[in-house]
């Protein structure tokens, strides 16, 4: 991130990943705009409604060498004293400081950093899941890559006449008169259920990359707060209530400034545009009441111990929100704890916390009062889809989703004897799951993980009980799994946060009951 003043007011601007893996994409814009290479030299312009074509010629994939993190630390002292013992036991043992630091006019705007020791590197990524196992080690361990070489390649402009007009490293195209760039067939939820592709329009600069993986990086930069009238509708929907989207705009606010430089740290760009980080879809999403939430709340952040807040959120709990350290590696975190998600927590009496198979399956089998519950209140048209998600069923026949876990995993366990849940958290999603087959056992250790392996495109979340179907022979035939909750489940669940802002209550509110212990605060 960056600081930029404009109109005699200081700015963040954001890098947001719009595209990647692709091998070309084809943009216009809606007036003129100038085509600049690596060398900042103005190659080129080009007039409104010409479709002119980006490709990328010889990409190159960058190369990693893997590390496993064993400590997290926001202390600079304590994280050298970490250091120096965990040397004892690798002496190649490092400290990474991850994160950024903005200033302006001598003012810190923002300061998210923290620090990683790391041990290795190891010949693979399989080795060093190994040595984080057998060390051991706390909750925010985890294998990390390291970049070791640089991706490579070029990136070809072709004009509408189809001539190259611009050739370098990377490209930026920027409208004269600060108007849209429109890329064509861009990717929308990619790998996932609803996956497709759009005409999507992007204020601010677009810039052309190789990315990581060899293929074509496309990045937006802009104004945070102009990001942010995309984000609030990109992940909800602009005719949300306008207390909902003040909701979203801060904990979407919160969450670019406590993630930027640690999600996406050896690439240009802070955030990407899915799931992985935060929907972000450009102009098209926005409504009247997108701005007005922007400018209602312009500057708040949601902060906890002096730090901000990374703010997750998912679509549907299900009713009960989880707990941090049962999705992501780490320790506990004070704004992140599980809870019920309605009015009262006497909706979950009986079954909270989730501590046994028996309780889940009772848990997943009730319609519980619920702010996310579709039928707990009239339902708004906006929210429809929320009738298939509190609660869900998918089934599979045993050789189909012996495929599936094959192809996602690489571990053939030969026939499907058990899906034996080994972990879950107080809302009941499974943190570790065993695969138990004939010729072997896969255990599966993290949510998405599990969601990934057992679905063509990911499960709805891994709050489900399995019921079997089997043959005289007891052999079994159907795979039947019963759910409930759309996503993690930790934060903000926007369907029930969508709810109480119909229910009447503000947007500071709804914050409270999500990340309790939390306070709001302005940055700039």
């Amino acid at each position: 991130m960056r600081v930029e003043v404009r109109e005699g007011r200081p700015h963040l601007m954001v890098r947001i990943a719009i595209v990647q893996g692709e091998e070309s994409v084809r943009f216009e814009a809606d007036g003129s705009f100038t085509v600049e290479d690596d060398c900042h030299n103005k190659k080129t312009e080009g007039k409104p409604g010409e479709v002119w074509e980006v490709r990328l010629k010889d990409g190159q994939a960058a190369s990693f060498a893997h590390y496993v993190r064993s400590d997290l630390l926001t202390d600079d002292g304590e994280a050298n004293q970490v250091l120096k013992e965990r040397q004892s036991q690798d002496p190649c043992a490092h400290l990474l400081c991850v994160g950024q630091r903005v200033e302006h006019r001598e003012k810190v705007i923002l300061d998210n950093r923290e620090y990683w020791v790391c041990m290795g590197p190891y010949v693979s990524e399989e080795e060093a899941g190994e040595v984080r196992v057998r060390s051991e080690l706390g909750k925010t361990a985890l294998v990390l890559p390291e970049m070791t070489g640089v991706p490579c390649g070029h990136i070809e402009v072709l004009g509408p006449d189809g001539m190259v007009r611009c050739l370098g490293r990377w490209v930026r195209v920027q409208t004269v008169d600060s108007g849209q760039i429109i890329l064509h067939d861009t990717p929308v939820g990619r790998d996932f259920h609803w996956q497709h592709r759009e005409k999507l329009s992007y204020r601010g600069t677009v810039e052309f990359f190789v990315g990581n993986d060899g293929k074509l990086l496309v990045v937006n930069e802009l104004p945070l707060e102009e990001y942010l009238v995309s984000v609030n509708s990109s992940e909800m929907d602009a005719r949300c209530p306008l207390e909902l989207l003040k909701a979203q705009t801060v904990a979407a606010r919160a969450t670019i400034l406590a993630t930027a430089g640690k999600h996406h740290r050896q690439e240009p760009f802070d955030l990407c545009n899915g799931d992985h980080c935060q929907c972000y879809y450009g102009v098209v999403r926005e409504g009247p009441a997108s701005r007005q939430a922007v400018e209602e709340t312009r500057g708040e952040i949601l902060v906890s111990d002096g730090q901000v807040c990374d703010a997750r959120y998912s679509k549907v709990c299900g009713g009960i929100m989880e707990a941090n350290e049962y999705v992501w590696p780490g320790e506990p975190i004070p704004y992140m704890r599980s809870g019920v998600d309605a009015p009262s927590p006497r909706a979950a009496e009986g079954f909270y916390p989730i501590s046994t198979e028996e309780k889940a399956r009772e848990w997943i089998m009730t319609t519980p009062q619920a702010y996310c519950n579709p039928d707990a209140l009239d339902l708004p048209d906006y929210l429809a889809y929320a009738r298939d998600y509190f609660r869900w069923q998918v089934s599979y026949g045993r050789e189909e989703l012996e495929e599936i876990i094959a192809g996602k995993s690489g571990c053939k366990i030969g026939t499907l004897l058990r899906l034996e849940p080994q972990v879950r958290g107080e809302s009941g999603r499974i943190s570790q799951l065993a695969v138990v087959g004939q010729d072997g056992i896969l255990v599966l250790e993290k949510e998405l993980e599990i969601r990934r392996v057992l679905s063509e495109s990911h499960l709805f979340s891994s709050c489900f009980v399995v019921d079997y179907d089997r043959d005289s022979r007891g052999r079994i035939e159907t795979v039947t799994l019963r759910g409930a909750g759309w996503g993690h489940g930790v934060g903000l669940c926007q369907v029930g946060a969508t709810m109480m802002a119909v229910r009447g209550k503000r947007y500071d509110q709804i914050l409270a009951h999500y990340y309790r212990g939390s306070a709001l605060q302005k940055i700039v």
